[in-house]
């Protein structure tokens, strides 16, 4: 696998210095576990409690955003903080792949959910008699069908160069590069 954003002489360690991986890793376990806690409260509010009093419309895009939210947190968030303690990947290949193509898969899950929610609203808002015919079935069908779209992102990945993967050794994860053959964009 390759490294990004780095000469070939370059190692992990002459990036940044101890302090500055350890003050950036602790901030990322603060953002993780607020993360965790945050999105866990609302799945477990709005679904067993049903204590969001807003249109069914709207919670269940903020179930699907929180689910979202929850997966970022853990692929990206948390992999990258171990990853800073380590002063390396030490995720491998193996997870390299994964972390990498489900990061694009749910940034734009993320982005088409928000743009979904925004409509839904919008659509309660001028029709409020229809709005409450729907069922949460066919709003949670729509969310669904968002996830299903923003597999489009990493599809088109794999289709283009799916070997392109680096370690970058400024961030301490893994991402896509775009690759020389392909010409830069």
């Amino acid at each position: 696998m390759n490294t990004c954003n780095q000469s070939p002489n370059d190692t992990l360690s002459e990036t940044m210095n101890n302090a500055e991986r350890f003050t950036w890793a602790g901030w990322l376990m603060l953002v993780f576990l607020v993360s965790l806690f945050g999105d866990t409260t609302i799945l477990v509010a709005s679904v067993q409690y049903n204590a969001l009093r807003i249109h069914k419309v709207v919670v269940a895009f903020i179930q699907h955003k929180a689910v979202c939210d929850l997966l970022i947190a853990t692929i990206t968030i948390f992999t990258q903080s171990v990853s800073l303690m380590a002063n390396k990947w030490i995720f491998g290949r193996a997870i390299c792949y994964p972390k990498v193509y489900t990061i694009y898969f749910l940034n734009l899950a993320s982005v088409l959910l928000v743009c979904g929610m925004t409509f839904g609203g919008l659509l309660v808002l001028h029709l409020p008699l229809r709005a409450n015919s729907w069922s949460g079935k066919q709003v949670h069908l729509v969310g669904f069908a968002l996830w299903a779209l923003s597999l489009l992102g990493p599809f088109l990945f794999l289709l283009i160069d799916k070997e392109d993967l680096c370690v970058d050794g400024g961030t301490y994860t893994c991402s896509y590069a775009i690759s020389s053959k392909h010409g830069n964009f």
